[in-house]
């Protein structure tokens, strides 16, 4: 949990978000992240006016912001009825944050491993007083209203956002292309290429943007001991002029492309081995190291 600072009721209450619970759904114009929050009274006073017989909060807005970088992310009003008391002390609730895939992107583009967010907190409450009449009945009715607000700083740790929360929203960090699970041309040099595409992935979603590139690099190290041979498959399927010229010109791109991409990202590896990509440019070599070996994985159905 992570704690913050709210006057409200005439009290500073411990004011906590439940990390370890945030959860997301995917929405259609982009994703709602699930705040929830708990609020805790050490006592039941009520601005030192006459004594009130209970609360009842009516509403909390809240406002999320990402810490750093002051993206604004949304904007919740949430009706939640929460009775407070001297016998009650305490509520939970949540907040429903929709975030467009805009923001999002921007999160992302600015997020260094964990994702740190501002909470700012407005909540009203109507406070009820109780007259005793003379034969022991009792009638409660509003004698005020209170506005209390807050503000708490709280983080997401780097594995939970990336494998739990992220995931929930629907967010692509990158446009996926389906890769054969195997292939029957080189099956050992193929497997070593998916798994440091994986590799790659996991880099490129935790934000580490140079190691990513590594591995794109490495993803393509398996198949250049094997260039000619899949040279020797591709024109083994050429039956015709036209398909022979075009997996030619095919053939061509892809070694060139290869010794490219092999070149230009070895610049990771270099000293400093940090700060060399940045998101978009890891993003697109990643893209294209993922099309060539998708390519080269479809091989046999050509």
């Amino acid at each position: 949990m992570s704690r913050g600072t709210i006057y409200f009721l005439g009290e500073n209450p411990d004011f906590r978000v439940i990390t370890d619970q945030i959860f997301a759904r995917n929405d259609i114009s982009g994703a709602t992240i699930i705040v929830p929050y708990r609020i805790e009274f050490s006592s039941f006073r009520t601005n030192g006016k006459s004594p009130a017989s209970r609360a009842e909060v009516l509403f909390a807005k809240g406002e999320l912001r990402t810490k750093d970088s002051s993206i604004k992310c949304s904007e919740n009003i949430a009706f939640i009825n929460h009775r407070l008391s001297k016998s009650q002390l305490s509520f939970e609730s949540e907040f429903q944050f929709t975030i467009v895939h805009e923001t999002m992107n921007k999160i992302e583009n600015q997020r260094k491993g964990d994702l740190l967010f501002s909470l700012s907190v407005v909540l009203h409450a109507a406070v009820y007083e109780e007259i005793v009449f003379t034969n022991n009945q009792s009638k409660s009715f509003i004698s005020d209203f209170d506005k209390g607000s807050g503000h708490i700083d709280f983080q997401i740790q780097q594995s939970y956002w990336v494998n739990k929360v992220l995931p929930q929203t629907g967010y692509d960090s990158f446009r996926l292309i389906e890769l054969p699970s195997t292939s029957l041309i080189i099956p050992l040099e193929y497997k070593k290429s998916l798994n440091e595409l994986d590799e790659a992935k996991k880099y490129f979603l935790n934000g580490d943007y140079d190691k990513a590139v590594g591995h794109c690099r490495s993803a393509l190290d398996p198949f250049k001991p094997k260039k000619d041979e899949i040279k020797t498959f591709i024109k083994s399927k050429s039956e015709s002029v036209w398909v022979n010229d075009v997996l030619e010109a095919t053939d061509q791109w892809l070694v060139k492309l290869v010794k490219s991409t092999s070149h230009f990202t070895s610049k990771a590896h270099h000293i400093p081995s940090v700060g060399h990509f940045d998101r978009g440019e890891a993003e697109i070599i990643m893209m294209i190291t993922t099309a060539l070996i998708a390519y080269i994985g479809r091989l046999e159905d050509l």
